[in-house]
């Protein structure tokens, strides 16, 4: 990544370590982003979970991360 003019690039390889195309790249990228997205969500509303739990007196066991 290389921050040029405030926005910030990222560069997006294939197999043989040359830069894919543009919309090939760019769709990689799109894909790579909502899937990070997805599991920062998903711990997120685990803890959230945990902590209303928690909050309510459960009596569960707390679930050991992984």
């Amino acid at each position: 990544m290389a921050a040029r003019d405030g926005k910030i690039q990222i560069r997006v390889f294939g197999v043989a370590g040359e830069p894919l195309s543009a919309p090939a790249s760019n769709s990689r990228i799109d894909e790579s982003v909502l899937r990070l997205a997805r599991l920062i969500g998903r711990q997120m509303a685990r803890e959230q979970f945990e902590r209303q739990q928690e909050s309510h007196g459960s009596g569960r066991k707390k679930r050991e991360p992984v």
